[in-house]
C-alpha cells in the first residue's frame, strides 16, 4: 500500500459538522452521555431528530492504515446516529491548535494531542498491554473543553477500541442488554445503601483487548463529600472485591461484559483508587 494513502483518504472517509463553541453548551461528564442527544448529538430544530455533531476529530498527519480503518468506522456511527452531516471536514494534529469545536475525539496512537496528554500524566497508555485499547473521556482537557481519546498500545489494540466505540457504546458489550448509565446508577445506589449520599458516578475510561469478548476494565470516578465517606467508601468496596473473589454477591456490581471495574475514589484533596472484579 502507499505510505501516504490512508492520509489522503482520511478525509474522504469522514463528513462531519465543526461547529463553533454553544453558549449553554452541556458538558461531557461520562462516557455514557457520548451517543446520548444533548451533548455531541444535538437537535438544533427541536424537531427531536438530530441534525447536528458538535465534535471535532483530530486525527495524525502521519495516518496509518489503522487509524483509516477506525477513522471510517466512526464516521459510519456518527452518519448513522444523525439525519444531518454538513462539510467533509477532518483535522489533522499537524495543524497548530485544535479545532473550535465544544468537543474533540482525539484517534490514534500516534497523535500528537494524545501525547501531549499523556506526558502530562492526564493519560496513561504506558499501563496498556499488547492487544489493548483505550477509550477514554478527560474533561477539560484543552482550555476548557472536553477530549474524547480513542489509542492503543499498538494497532490491534488502537483497532479494538475504534470497533467498540463506533459498533458497541454506550453498552457494556452485548449490545441492547447492560449500558455504561446503568452501571453509573447501581454504583450510586450501592455507596447509598451503605449510608454514604449518592456520590456522583461517572464512567470516564474503558480499555478492551483483542480476542477478549469483554471490557477488560471500567474506570470509575465517584465524587464524595468529605474525606472520611470516601475512606469508608473504600472499604466497602474492597469488602466487595473480597466477595467476588470468594463468589459471593455476584449480583452486585457485577457484570458479565466487564473483568472489573476500578472506582477512582475523590473527596477534597484525597484520591483512592479501588478494583472490583
Amino acid at each position: 500500500m502507499d505510505a501516504q494513502r490512508p492520509a489522503r483518504i482520511i478525509p474522504l472517509l469522514l463528513t462531519i459538522l465543526l461547529a463553533p463553541s454553544a453558549q449553554g453548551q452541556e458538558r461531557l461528564s461520562s462516557l455514557a452521555q457520548v451517543f446520548s442527544k444533548g451533548y455531541i448529538l444535538q437537535d438544533r430544530n427541536d424537531d427531536g431528530v438530530v441534525d447536528f455533531i458538535a465534535l471535532a476529530i483530530v486525527a495524525p498527519g502521519e495516518a496509518t492504515p489503522t487509524d483509516a480503518v477506525v477513522l471510517a468506522d466512526i464516521g459510519a456511527r456518527l452518519g448513522f446516529e444523525t439525519m444531518s452531516l454538513d462539510l467533509p471536514l477532518l483535522s489533522l494534529d499537524t495543524e497548530s491548535t485544535l479545532p473550535q469545536a465544544p468537543f474533540v475525539l482525539l484517534v490514534g496512537n500516534q497523535n500528537r494531542w494524545v501525547h501531549k496528554l499523556a506526558s502530562e500524566g492526564r493519560l496513561d497508555l504506558a499501563a496498556l498491554g499488547p492487544g489493548e485499547g483505550v477509550i477514554a473521556l478527560l474533561p477539560s482537557a484543552f482550555e476548557g473543553r472536553d477530549a474524547l481519546v480513542i489509542a492503543g498500545r499498538d494497532a490491534e489494540g488502537l483497532q479494538e477500541a475504534g470497533r467498540f466505540f463506533a459498533a458497541r457504546m454506550p453498552y457494556l458489550w452485548r449490545v441492547g442488554k447492560e449500558t455504561l448509565r446503568q452501571v453509573e446508577e447501581e454504583a450510586t445506589t450501592f455507596f447509598e445503601r451503605q449510608g454514604l449520599g449518592r456520590p456522583p458516578v461517572a464512567a470516564r475510561a474503558l480499555t478492551v483487548r483483542k480476542g477478549a469478548e469483554e471490557i477488560a476494565s471500567l474506570l470509575l470516578a465517584v465524587q464524595f463529600r468529605n474525606a472520611t465517606e470516601l475512606v469508608q467508601a473504600a472499604q466497602r468496596l474492597r469488602e466487595l472485591a473480597a466477595a467476588h473473589e470468594r463468589n459471593q454477591r455476584e449480583d452486585v456490581l457485577n457484570y458479565a461484559g466487564v473483568a472489573r471495574v476500578i472506582f477512582q475514589l475523590h473527596a477534597e484533596a484525597t484520591s483512592q483508587r479501588v478494583e472490583v472484579p
